[in-house]
């Protein structure tokens, strides 16, 4: 039978109770609350994401539309368009959205009424967190002379922090039906 030997038995503990103390000090060293959130800056820099990915749109700049996204396979973009052909478009991932939107709208030599159009935004309703937000809103379009509707819109966007600045994760709109709309496929 081999009986304890009591000095190694307190050098064991001596030497976990420390572990455990040092690990108990260290963990408790980094601040756990994060800081404040300054919602006024943060909702103009949200709003100049989103302003800035419909002026880009409109205005057929690529790179400053892709700019706005967060370029994920989790990304999605829906909405709801009396000009759809099918009434609702339906893109997840960036890849997906990419695609589609490369060859629909910033490849395309045609010109239609949505070029270098304008949108006001009104009724604003946002929520901001450390990395994440969400916004809803009213949207209303005017053609370039900036007095002809095109259309007024529900929206909504979630967007995520990505070094320091905010993207587009989620970006979903329902346009109300206009008395006489035209079609157009290629939006």
């Amino acid at each position: 039978m081999k009986t304890l030997n009591l000095k190694n038995c307190k050098s064991h503990f001596t030497k976990a109770l420390i572990l455990c103390f040092s690990i108990f000090l260290f963990s408790n060293c980094s601040d756990a609350t994060p800081p404040p959130i300054d919602f006024e800056k943060e909702k103009e820099a949200i709003m100049a994401v989103i302003k800035k990915e419909a002026k880009s749109y409109y205005e057929k700049d690529l790179e400053g539309w892709k700019s706005t996204y967060v370029m994920k396979p989790y990304q999605v973009r829906m909405g709801y368009w009396e000009g759809y052909k099918n009434k609702i478009q339906y893109l997840k991932g960036w890849d997906e959205l990419f695609d589609h939107k490369t060859k629909t709208r910033f490849s395309s030599k045609t010109t239609n009424k949505w070029d270098e159009s304008s949108s006001d935004i009104s009724n604003i309703n946002m929520r901001v967190f450390q990395d994440v937000a969400w916004v809803t809103y009213e949207q209303s379009d005017y053609e370039k002379d900036g007095k002809t509707l095109i259309g007024h819109a529900l929206g909504a966007r979630v967007l995520e922090k990505h070094d320091g600045l905010w993207k587009i994760a989620y970006h979903s709109y329902l346009y109300y039906p206009l008395e006489k709309e035209e079609t157009e496929d290629n939006q």
